[in-house]
């Protein structure tokens, strides 16, 4: 909780769609234990699934036009790429 709630205070959000974000996911944290009530707030990198249009398009664009470039890393020096299946189990 400490790192988190230091990460929400340090954060100044540069557009509007940041801004509430960061509010909704205070509230969350604020919630917890709550009359019982058990909150978590989970951030995943960038999501991809079905109907998707934005991100792997983008990233076979790019390899088709030669312009990509492949590093393996791991979190925390890498993006990770997350399954929808994966972040819709992860609340279950």
């Amino acid at each position: 909780m400490f790192v988190i709630r230091l990460v929400l205070c340090l954060f100044q959000p540069n557009d509007h769609y940041s801004a509430t974000k960061a509010e909704g996911e205070a509230l969350v944290i604020k919630a917890n234990g709550t009359n019982g009530l058990l909150t978590c707030s989970i951030r995943p990198g960038s999501i991809f699934g079905p109907g998707d249009r934005l991100l792997v398009p983008t990233l076979v664009d790019t390899a088709r036009k030669g312009k990509s470039k492949v590093d393996v890393v791991f979190p925390p020096d890498g993006i990770d790429f997350s399954p929808c299946i994966y972040i819709t189990c992860g609340y279950d």
